[in-house]
């Protein structure tokens, strides 16, 4: 190998482990915990932050924008997004599925003007970070054997109970 292409080859180096480090510089301010939100709303009030974390619920559509809900591993807030930048949700977190990890972008309102005085985030992008999935919930053998258990024990003391009041011994 040369030297000219060993230099470019630390070159690109040294610029991927910049842009993986520095990745919240580069794309605009570190996300924000959307407990740190709810906690210190005075002192984001109006500002420009940015969240990450999973979007539960349902995207409820209004005119040319939608609610959605996003939890990160602290809280949830309500973020109002027009409608084309929700359009790239797949999946809702619920029962059955992990909800898309969301990278949200926008003005915190502690009481929102325009939303009846709600604490709510007004995004104006929306970027998928990982897509959702499928949960799958497999049957605890266990739990299902103890719940048979005391089934059977459930109907063997009602049909004593129901024998005895029968006899008149209740």
């Amino acid at each position: 190998m040369r030297r000219g292409e060993r230099v470019r080859l630390i070159y690109l180096s040294f610029l991927a482990v910049a842009i993986i480090f520095w990745r919240p510089v580069l794309t605009g301010a570190a996300p924000v915990p959307v407990n740190d939100l709810i906690e210190k709303s005075r002192e984001y009030d109006g500002k420009r932050v940015t969240i990450s974390g999973e979007v539960i619920g349902d995207v409820m559509k209004r005119g040319n924008f939608a609610w959605v809900n996003v939890a990160d591993s602290s809280a949830a807030i309500g973020v109002w997004l027009p409608y084309e930048e929700a359009k790239k949700i797949t999946h809702t977190g619920s029962y059955r599925f992990r909800g898309d990890t969301v990278l949200v972008e926008g003005v915190f309102h502690r009481a929102c003007p325009e939303h009846y005085g709600e604490l709510d985030l007004h995004a104006d992008s929306l970027q998928i970070v990982s897509p959702g999935r499928p949960l799958s919930h497999p049957l605890d053998r266990e739990k299902a054997l103890l719940a048979g258990i005391l089934l059977l024990l459930t109907a063997a003391v009602a049909m004593v109970w129901y024998r005895r009041r029968k006899a008149g011994l209740l």
